[in-house]
């Protein structure tokens, strides 16, 4: 059976920091870290998915940049291990994605995709986004492996847009694509490297 794309999303580069939403978990006791990403629309490739989510979520226009290899998770995995692949032949013929995730059970025959990109700002939540965290590939791990609060985070100098405030004592919380980025920097540490003038993004968003 042929796996059907129904979710795209990217890992976008902004002068060299990772953009993810971030806002309350459903239980209400974290602030959940989500990659920019949805589902797509009738008619629309997986990249075009991906950026029109971007450009709605985040208000970045993007382009693709091309990934040092194409990555598979199986939801499910009792570990979070990623096995290199080729992408599946639904991408159109696009940019290959970084990474592909297949779903379990019921939904195994789904896939999401995320593509890497990089975007000009100025960056600003928007639609139903509460609000936007650059993340620097070093607290993309900090965040991953050790309990950090969004005021921990700030503090210690990270970067963070809100449309609205977050409860700042509560925990971060790594969802999966923002663990799994974290596995793939371990594996390629210079992912978004070229990418980078922290200077004009701290001027830009720290108050």
């Amino acid at each position: 059976m042929r796996a059907q794309i129904t979710t795209a999303g990217a890992y976008v580069l902004l002068d060299g920091y990772f953009v993810f939403m971030v806002g309350p978990t459903p239980r209400g006791d974290g602030l959940a870290i989500v990659r920019l990403g949805g589902h797509g629309e009738a008619g629309e490739t997986a990249w075009e998915c991906a950026a029109r989510e971007v450009r709605e979520e985040a208000s970045l226009r993007i382009r693709p940049l091309a990934p040092p290899d194409s990555y598979w998770f199986q939801v499910g995995s009792e570990s979070e291990t990623l096995k290199p692949g080729p992408p599946p032949d639904n991408t159109d013929g696009e940019v290959p994605p970084l990474l592909l995730v297949r779903g379990a059970g019921d939904h195994g025959g789904r896939l999401s995709v995320m593509y890497l990109a990089s975007a000009d700002g100025p960056a600003a939540p928007a639609s139903e986004a509460r609000g936007l965290l650059l993340l620097s590939p070093s607290e993309v791990v900090r965040i991953v492996c050790t309990q950090v609060t969004l005021d921990e985070y700030r503090h210690s100098g990270g970067l963070a847009i809100l449309r609205d405030e977050l409860p700042g004592h509560l925990p971060l919380e790594p969802f999966l694509q923002l663990r799994l980025l974290a596995v793939l920097l371990l594996r390629h540490p210079d992912l978004g490297i070229g990418q980078h003038d922290p200077d004009g993004v701290v001027d830009r968003y720290r108050a």
